[in-house]
């Protein structure tokens, strides 16, 4: 349905928004689940520190003295 307003009717047509609404809410909980699975799966099989590490900057490569 692309009509959004129909004169003839005096309707207002939202379904398009609707389901951009409902894809968008859909995308948050599939990305939250898979953020939680990733959590879940890494600190089961490496540990916590593992999952903390990933998201710390890597050390500078500057070489010390020379």
């Amino acid at each position: 349905m692309f009509t959004f307003y129909d004169t003839t009717k005096a309707t207002l047509n939202v379904y398009q928004v609707a389901s951009v609404t409902f894809d968008l809410l859909f995308l948050l909980v599939l990305g939250s689940y898979l953020i939680v699975l990733f959590c879940f799966l890494v600190i089961s099989t490496r540990g916590v520190d593992d999952l903390i590490n990933i998201f710390r900057r890597p050390p500078s490569r500057k070489l010390k003295g020379a």
